[in-house]
């Protein structure tokens, strides 16, 4: 039974691999609604990859769908709290869906903090910039 149970988790982390691969494809190409089935796809063979709900989050962007792409930033900052990209993006998102860099300050911050080190432009106006930060 343990055998099998490995077998099966195994072949959903590769049918997830798979899938998650198709829609990086589909990605490049821009075809967003295929990239969005598969990367759906892929979460619903394995649900613990925090690249998965950040490029879900990067093809709802890519639609234009702030708040949606904002939800999966957050979920794969759920997975791994120091997933630079996630945080970038986030802040990215937040600042097109309010229009207001102090929204997104807190988010790029977090991402600089994170090894994103090519912040300079963004956090240099937000009110807890130091160039302590960037040295």
């Amino acid at each position: 039974m343990a055998i099998f149970a490995l077998v099966s988790c195994t072949n959903q982390e590769e049918k997830a691999k798979e899938s998650f691969k198709q829609g990086l494809k589909h990605l490049e190409k821009n075809q967003l609604d295929a990239a969005l089935s598969k990367i759906n796809e892929a979460i619903e063979y394995s649900d613990d990859d925090p690249r998965f709900f950040f490029y879900r989050g990067n093809i709802y962007m890519n639609k234009k769908k702030f708040a949606k792409a904002i939800q999966e930033y957050d979920h794969a900052i759920k997975i791994d709290s120091t997933y630079a990209d996630a945080w970038l993006n986030k802040g990215n998102a937040t600042f097109y869906k309010t229009g207001n860099k102090t929204d997104a300050c807190p988010y790029w911050l977090k991402a600089h903090k994170h090894g994103r080190k090519n912040l300079i432009n963004k956090i240099k106006s937000c009110p807890e910039f130091s160039m302590d930060m960037v040295r």
